[in-house]
């Protein structure tokens, strides 16, 4: 049930902040998609920027975002999550600084995924930092 508040929370953020109005809304809530996953269908209607919509729910998640496109990560820093962790948990390690492991994570609420990081972080001395990517 939490999941389900969360997206009318962020499709009520998303008229709240102008990126949709409140009839557009309700044409997407009315699309064969939106009753098995009510984010894409927001996304494919082309009526929302992608990166909006994953701050916007950054915000309800109260994480931080971070728009990773040409960003420049080293290889050192890439590898401290395995790729098979990486790929099948859809992180990112994509900066380590002030004993910080940044982390990007597509689902906030994989809780198995930020479990692994923990204890990768841990592993390395390091205190993970997540972001919403």
């Amino acid at each position: 049930m939490a999941i389900l508040n969360k997206i009318e929370e962020l499709a009520d953020l998303l008229v709240k902040n102008n990126l949709l109005t409140a009839a557009q809304l309700v044409e997407i809530k009315k699309s064969s998609g939106y009753a098995s996953n009510p984010e894409a269908a927001i996304a494919v209607s082309g009526l929302v920027d992608v990166e909006k919509l994953v701050e916007t729910k950054a915000k309800i998640y109260n994480l931080n975002y971070r728009n990773l496109l040409g960003v420049k990560i080293t290889d050192r820093v890439l590898n401290l999550i395995p790729p098979e962790v990486a790929e099948n948990y859809k992180i990112i390690c994509f900066e380590v600084a002030e004993r910080k492991m940044r982390v990007g994570l597509v689902d906030p609420e994989n809780f198995k995924a930020i479990e692994a990081i923990d204890f990768l972080a841990k592993e390395e001395n390091l205190q993970p930092e997540y972001f919403l990517i």
